[in-house]
């Protein structure tokens, strides 16, 4: 691992009893750097908030809401406020599958998070370097089911991720795995502006994450971990929910090929299904706990009305709709030609009018006949 950020603290800075060593990682709301305790000669990963367009550090050291930003200071104390009450709950955990974070700290305008740092690689690096970049069945288990003990343990202390993708899932020397970076995370969200504040990794992120479609809950992290396998089994992120969401209002189908057509005869019936179960457009259609999603995946079941719908070809359904457009313009014209034709026979009572407007009317529709009646058959 590795980044770059310019207002990193530089190699051999001094925070409390640690002395930064370099940077691990860049996201949008902070810098990792890997650091060692003068006092103990243990290696840590230590986490500032230090979100990029929003903030700036001066006097070397200290951390400022950036001036020109927009609702930058309001933003930035937000942020602020919810990082530490991350921190706060964080550090109460001990769960092998979660990373343990050993303590927090607040100074130079911002906070700290103090981390075990373990050696390994993240599981999208690790997919690189696989032949196919896919995870066999039982390896895809192994990474998962612990995982979601890990999620089920944060969800139940109220706590959301709001950030799980493949670069998020950690795996260790052993190749155990963890949940990390909670820097997305916060408290169960009520009657805050969540989806303008919150970060969204697209192609993970359910539609709730996006702005006035949702509320956030256990069901969100439930969708980014069915992306996630989804991606581990397919070499590929899913479709964009908001795009999956927009293209079914419209053609009421889905433009994501299902797990159980991509994976299919590579992995077990169930399995796939639990996939595109936790991935289901609406967050009522998902599994609403980590523990719901565990079960499936271990062969326990899926309630039945969670079985994802037939896969519905959305080249074809437009197609199907076109022809439908058509086949209902082909009739009116047809009965209003007709219905025209008569009417204005009628409408002087002569018959031989009547039968004028009738070869009129046909006169008219004769070019129109042969692609009707191509309409009409199909």
């Amino acid at each position: 691992m590795g980044g770059y950020h310019k207002d990193a603290l530089p190699r051999g800075h001094h925070l409390a009893d640690y002395v930064i060593d370099s940077v691990l990682g860049v996201g949008g709301f902070g810098v990792t750097y890997l650091a060692h305790d003068e006092q103990l000669g243990s290696k840590v990963a230590i986490k500032e908030y230090l979100p990029q367009d929003i903030s700036n550090r001066i006097e070397a050291t200290r951390v400022l809401p950036n001036p020109d930003a927009p609702n930058a200071i309001q933003d930035y104390h937000w942020g602020l406020k919810e990082f530490v009450k991350e921190a706060r709950h964080l550090v109460q955990f001990k769960h092998p599958n979660i990373v343990r974070v050993l303590r927090f700290m607040e100074a130079n305008g911002t906070a700290y998070m103090v981390m075990e740092y373990e050696k390994g690689q993240s599981l999208s690096h690790y997919l690189k370097n696989l032949p196919g970049r896919r995870l066999e069945e039982q390896e895809l288990l192994r990474i998962f089911l612990p995982i979601l003990n890990g999620l089920a343990a944060v969800h139940d202390a109220k706590i959301l991720h709001l950030d799980i993708k493949p670069d998020n899932i950690y795996l260790r020397e052993d190749h155990t795995p963890m949940l990390i970076d909670f820097g997305s995370a916060r408290q169960a969200i009520t009657g805050v502006d969540h989806a303008q504040r919150v970060t969204l990794t697209h192609g993970f992120a359910p539609i709730e994450q996006y702005p006035d479609k949702g509320q956030p809950g256990p069901w969100t992290d439930i969708y980014a971990m069915g992306a996630s396998m989804y991606y581990a089994i397919c070499a590929r992120r899913p479709e964009i929910s908001i795009n999956r969401y927009q293209t079914f209002l419209k053609h009421h189908a889905d433009p994501l090929t299902p797990a159980i057509k991509a994976g299919e005869g590579k992995y077990s019936k169930y399995i796939l299904e639990c996939i595109d179960w936790a991935l289901q457009i609406y967050a009522k259609d998902r599994p609403q706990s980590a523990r719901q999603l565990q079960d499936g995946l271990m062969g326990r079941g899926i309630p039945r009305a969670a079985v994802p719908k037939p896969y519905i070809d959305l080249s074809k359904a437009k197609s199907r709709a076109k022809q439908n457009r058509e086949s209902r313009m082909g009739r009116w014209i047809l009965v209003l030609l007709i219905a025209g034709g008569i009417g204005s026979g009628y409408y002087y009572f002569k018959p031989s009018l009547v039968t004028q407007a009738l070869n009129k009317t046909n006169q008219l529709i004769k070019p129109y006949t042969a692609r009707l009646e191509k309409i009409l058959k199909r």
